[in-house]
């Protein structure tokens, strides 16, 4: 039962919805206005000659007046965007005046129907009541409590007026208004019923469509609307704020180990985290799979933004108690403020995503915000995108060799084909600037395919007993089109299989274990061996180099650095080195530049080495020099306290112009790249 004290409130609770209501209203102002105003000037035109001035004149003018005046009201406020407790209060406010005009009006046709003096003029009043009423009525459809305060303010006491005239057709005049008027309310409350379960039910699917349905987080699409709110917001307030978008790295790991459902919950208590780290000033999102973003409202001290950045790192750093599971990981995160990093939503979101980038490849688990250092470098690698897409590769794209060398034989086993590119207009770019923009695209497939083609072709000049080590990239690992294609290329090489080495990085381990399994086991079943590249540096488990084919582990050049004054150093590579032994699995110790290096590293005990004390880079060309200086003597086979001394050679020089295998892992080139 409807108590009489709810009849007239209106319910705000849902925002939404009373929203929804206004934005229904609103579009039927004008007609409102427009139908009293009609109403008004109709009925003065009928009394003029009956009502004195001030009623037939003056009154009306003074209505008309309003409803003008309310009329230009809303179109000078119809697009202003309004806070929730101001739509609420609007809401409210347009009951009341439904009720203030409702009575103004009925004071008004009372009045007129008492001055009738003919029968047709009382008639009159009675027809623009109840057109006023039902007209009004039907204008404030999607507003009920508004609907019957004007039935409650001009019709009901109207009606009852009728009633009181005692006469017999005025009294039937009155009851029909009564009847149809029940009815018309009747209607207009099924009518608003159903509009507001449709805007619940439409409100609903929004929700559920902007909701990450794991977590509970905003969505991807949700994420860029408040995104494109905060950037309308930012015109009025003028406070920089920030875009963070971050991953979590070793989620991977934690899913393939311990399987998709304590994934998904470490999800869910990842989103918990960052949720109770930003508190109200930071919107938090889930863009899809360990990947989240936030909107950081107040933006202007960077140092601060660091330092919440690093919290966010520090919070998910801890370890996550889960059914079943005790797992750790960590985050790395890119911010991107506006208006530095870019003023539209999609571009923050790249330059944020480009900091995270940076991020997970410079400073894994850090914090990194976009800076004019980063836009230089986006700069540059378009230059190199559009350079690489325009070059003729098969020309441009040559091959420099390094040599593996078996300490104890003093001769070279295998040699590591080197990626070179000299393009005509940037001169020659370092391997570590294009890879990993030829990476982005599909090029790489393209680079992979003809760089193999020659580096096979050039294993095809040498000794049987000299293998070809040759260097995969991630997305070739990830790709299963791209791995049939090296099957192609080397089974039409005429290279024996034996002969060649393909090296992994742990990076292409950690995106698809599952399928860097499968391409490793497809290649494996050729008969060529594999290696595995750079180990120590990444992030891959034991549990991983355990369950793949491996025939070798290149430990990474970080590993001597120090290796000559301190003695965890070496305890570390001793472990490496056992650890290959104990797997049955050779090991090679990359970055060897000094005598007294080498001696510590055989020690050790490991026989296989590669670094500049034996060779740097170099052509095709000086191979054979190479080969017989060594079958020569030009290096003394060491032996116990002596050194091992490299070879003086012209063939042992870089080519000229020609990078390092430390530019191939990230240096830049001597000449700057920049758009031509």
């Amino acid at each position: 039962m409807l108590k009489p004290s709810a009849l007239f409130s209106i319910d705000t609770r849902d925002i939404t919805l009373v929203r929804a209501q206004l934005a229904a209203f609103s579009k039927q102002v004008p007609l409102l206005y427009f139908v009293l105003c009609i109403n008004a000037v109709f009925c003065a035109v009928g009394f003029a000659n009956q009502a004195p001035a001030w009623l037939a004149i003056y009154i009306p003018g003074v209505l008309v007046s309003l409803c003008l005046m309310r009329t230009m009201i809303w179109l000078r406020t119809r697009h202003v965007e309004l806070t929730d407790a101001q739509a609420r209060r609007r809401l409210r406010g347009v009951v009341w005046l439904g009720a203030a005009f409702g009575l103004v009006f009925l004071t008004w046709f009372l009045t007129l129907y008492r001055t009738a003096t003919v029968p047709e003029s009382r008639l009159l009043v009675i027809f623009a009541v109840v057109f006023t009423a039902i007209s009004c009525m039907t204008c404030l459809l999607h507003l009920r409590s508004a609907a019957r305060m004007v039935a409650f303010t001009i019709v009901l006491p109207f009606s009852l007026f009728l009633l009181s005239v005692g006469d017999p057709y005025l009294t039937v005049i009155g009851i029909n208004q009564l009847l149809v008027i029940g009815a018309v309310v009747y209607v207009l409350d099924v009518a608003s019923r159903d509009f507001d379960r449709m805007i619940q039910l439409s409100s609903e699917n929004a929700r559920l469509a902007n909701i990450d349905s794991l977590t509970g987080l905003a969505n991807r699409r949700l994420f860029f609307e408040n995104l494109e709110l905060a950037l309308r917001n930012r015109s009025r307030s003028r406070r920089p704020f920030a875009v963070g978008v971050l991953d979590i790295d070793g989620f991977k790991a934690v899913n393939d180990l311990f399987g998709n459902v304590t994934g998904d919950r470490l999800l869910i208590e990842a989103g918990r985290r960052l949720i109770a780290v930003g508190g109200h000033r930071v919107e938090v999102a889930r863009l899809g799979g360990d990947e989240f973003a936030v909107i950081v409202a107040d933006a202007r001290d960077p140092a601060e933004l660091l330092a919440f950045g690093e919290k966010i790192c520090e919070t998910l750093r801890q370890p996550f108690a889960l059914p079943g599971a005790n797992a750790k990981v960590s985050a790395s995160v890119g911010f991107a403020v506006h208006p530095v990093a870019g003023e539209t939503a999609e571009l923050l979101y790249e330059r944020a995503d480009y900091a995270l980038y940076i991020a997970k490849h410079r400073k894994r688990g850090q914090t990194v915000i976009f800076s004019e250092e980063h836009e230089s470098e986006i700069r540059n690698q378009s230059t190199l995108d559009q350079a690489l897409r325009t070059a003729d590769l098969e020309n441009e794209l040559s091959l420099q060799f390094q040599p593996l060398v078996d300490i104890d034989s003093d001769e070279p086993t295998a040699f590591e084909a080197l990626a070179r590119w000299k393009s005509p207009e940037l001169g020659p770019v370092p391997p570590g600037l294009f890879i990993p923009v030829a990476e982005r695209s599909e090029l790489i497939f393209r680079i992979t395919h003809i760089l193999l083609r020659k580096a096979l072709a050039a294993a095809q000049t040498w000794p049987d007993h000299i293998r070809i080590s040759f260097n995969l990239s991630m997305r070739d690992i990830a790709s299963p089109e791209s791995i049939v294609e090296i099957q192609n290329i080397v089974r039409a090489s005429g290279v024996a299989p034996r002969r060649i080495e393909f090296e992994i990085t742990e990076s292409a381990l950690m995106g698809d274990f599952a399928q860097a399994l499968a391409s490793v086991t497809a290649l494996r079943e050729l008969g060529v061996r594999i290696a595995l590249d750079d180990f120590g540096t990444g992030y891959s488990s034991l549990s991983h180099v355990h369950r793949l084919p491996l025939d070798k582990i290149k430990v990474d050049r970080s590993f001597l650095v120090d290796i000559e004054s301190k003695g965890s150093t070496r305890d570390i590579l001793k472990t490496v080195i056992d650890l290959c032994d104990n797997l049955n699995i050779a090991c090679v110790v990359e970055g060897t530049e000094t005598a007294r290096q080498t001696e510590i590293v055989r020690e050790l005990g490991c026989h296989s080495m590669q670094g500049y004390f034996f060779a740097r880079p170099m052509p095709l060309a000086d191979i054979p020099a190479f080969l017989a200086t060594r079958r020569s003597g030009g290096v003394a086979k060491a032996s116990s306290g002596t050194a091992v001394k490299p070879v003086a050679s012209a063939a042992v020089r870089p080519a000229s112009g020609a990078a390092s295998k430390a530019e191939a892992e990230g240096e830049r080139p001597s000449v700057p790249v920049e758009a031509t």
